[in-house]
């Protein structure tokens, strides 16, 4: 090899030691500001972790269909929406343009 060619190679593989510890120190770098953005909002993040955790639990399965309830409106002064499954039911009342309550308007 001549001399050349040493200082070449020489020159490659300091450029390979300092790419690697220009991507140990990135890797390093990541690792710590997740792990102090992890310590930092811990109080926050260990509440939504179990709330996740417990509506994951809770949630009925993704293959599982809901049945629709057909609901049907009678057209008089009050109206009724009835609810044939249940046999609960919500009257509705016509209120007039001065039963409305005031709303405080800012100008």
């Amino acid at each position: 090899m001549s001399e050349r060619e040493q200082r070449i190679l020489h020159e490659l593989v300091k450029s390979r030691d300092a790419i690697r510890r220009k991507a140990l120190l990135l890797k390093r770098g990541r690792d710590e500001t997740e792990r102090t953005v992890t310590e930092t909002f811990k109080s926050i993040i260990k509440p939504l972790n179990k709330l996740a955790t417990l509506n994951e639990e809770k949630s009925p399965p993704v293959n599982q269909m809901k049945k629709f309830v057909q609901q049907t409106v009678k057209t008089d002064h009050n109206l009724k929406v009835e609810d044939s499954e249940n046999n609960k039911s919500l009257k509705l009342k016509i209120l007039k343009k001065n039963q409305f309550p005031k709303r405080n308007l800012i100008k």
